[in-house]
């Protein structure tokens, strides 16, 4: 059939079909509409012209039992026959199809929107949507992965569309629904399927969410922005647990999603979300010098955030005592593990440094750098972190504007020289 599709070959497979489909032997069950769908779509792939009276054909043989699956079957099939002038899916109206038949019409649908999305009119994408995801939203563990790639395909045409238009609430709304779909279909996903069916579909869900995040965060529209990238962060970190070294991706996601926070008020979540994003910044990106550029650009978006919260909010104690030492202490976000204890202290060490570039006008985040540094005395039993808290000390009443703080100063320099002698390292005092 393949290598022959002239009329004689498609007439001797077309009547061989309904022959078969008709034979009582076949009786009822699933694999009548296996047949079905199965020659439909081999119709839809060779000789396109035939597949509107195959499926006339098949409906007359199936009876009114398979009406609602007919109804998707016609559908389907006009997507692929006449792209430009499909009929509206808002006519399919009975998503009510029988449990068997689901595995089949979900493959084909998959196989023909891959094939045709590229070439469909966007006035048809959210009729189109709505009808394939009335499919996807009766899938089971044994169909999900085939309800994710199909749920792929509707994501593509929708971040096509909004690239190419302005974001209407129409479509974003559709965005996040396809998202949020494709999500529930990814976590259907038997324990014992096969990693590399995993990682296809981890790998689409993390990749479509985030890039749809970005054209909203670009558009200004925070709040769908962050349901998009909670869901890319989730699926990311899925993705890495078979492939490790996509485990960097989750930090742009996690810094992009702080952002969003921030912009949204949700000032603690904001440097709960950055501080991680660290944290896998120093556990998989290669140690280099584009790090410590990287660490120092940090410390300014960490000020920023914490002077836009002060700000805001001038009688919540939190914004002092919030650190990174302290977020990190609490429960992990997006299925993260614990950072290793020497990695925090590391990260409390810089954050210590970072509020020496703190004093702005109308900003006062003194009391956030001596809690930040307290906070490490209290993490770390280093003499070389205690010497450090001391200068940072020192620096603090240095910056007072009295005689009694530039004493007070000169004082937690002598000790730090005295802590950090035995380490040879007095001469930072």
């Amino acid at each position: 059939f393949k290598k022959n599709s002239s009329q004689t070959v498609c007439d001797h497979m077309y009547a061989k079909i309904l022959e078969i489909v008709a034979n009582p032997v076949l009786g009822e069950g699933d694999h009548r509409w296996e047949l079905c769908c199965f020659s439909v779509e081999m119709f839809t792939k060779y000789k396109v012209g035939k597949v509107n009276e195959l499926v006339s054909q098949l409906k007359e043989q199936l009876g009114p039992s398979y009406s609602a699956e007919m109804e998707f079957l016609r559908f389907i099939t006009e997507l692929k026959q006449s792209p430009g002038d499909s009929t509206d899916l808002l006519a399919v109206s009975t998503p009510h199809i029988q449990p068997g038949s689901l595995p089949s019409l979900l493959s084909l649908a998959e196989v023909v929107l891959s094939s045709t999305y590229s070439s469909l009119p966007t006035t048809r994408l959210h009729s189109c949507c709505s009808s394939m995801m009335l499919l996807t939203k009766m899938s089971t563990p044994s169909t999900a992965t085939v309800a994710c790639w199909l749920l792929t395909s509707l994501t593509t045409w929708v971040l096509s569309t909004l690239k190419s238009s302005s974001p209407t609430p129409k479509l974003v709304s559709l965005s996040t629904s396809l998202v949020s779909a494709h999500s529930t279909c990814f976590s259907l996903l038997p324990t014992n399927t096969d990693p590399k069916l995993i990682k296809s579909c981890a790998s689409s869900l993390t990749v479509n969410s985030f890039n749809l995040a970005v054209v909203l965060y670009n558009a200004k529209l925070f709040s769908p922005c962050q349901q998009l990238l909670e869901v890319a962060c989730h699926s990311c970190q899925s993705w890495a647990r078979l492939e490790q070294q996509r485990a960097a991706s989750l930090r742009p996601r996690l810094k992009l999603l702080a952002k969003v926070l921030l912009k949204l008020g949700q000032f603690k979540e904001c440097l709960r979300m950055f501080c991680n994003s660290l944290v896998v910044m120093l556990n998989h990106e290669a140690k280099s010098v584009q790090q410590v550029d990287k660490l120092a650009e940090g410390g300014r978006f960490w000020v920023c955030a914490k002077t836009e919260w002060l700000k805001s909010e001038p009688e919540n104690t939190d914004v002092h005592t919030v650190s990174v030492i302290s977020l990190l202490g609490e429960d992990t976000v997006h299925g993260m593990d614990r950072p290793d204890p020497g990695l925090v202290v590391r990260l409390g060490r810089v954050e210590t440094g970072w509020y020496r570039m703190a004093h702005l006008p109308g900003c006062d985040l003194t009391e956030s750098w001596v809690n930040a540094a307290g906070t490490l005395l209290k993490y770390s039993n280093n003499s070389m972190d205690k010497g450090m808290v001391l200068l940072e000390q020192t620096w603090v009443f240095w910056l007072g504007d009295n005689t009694d703080d530039l004493e007070m100063g000169a004082r937690c320099a002598e000790k730090a020289i005295a802590v950090l002698a035995g380490n040879q390292l007095e001469g930072l005092a």
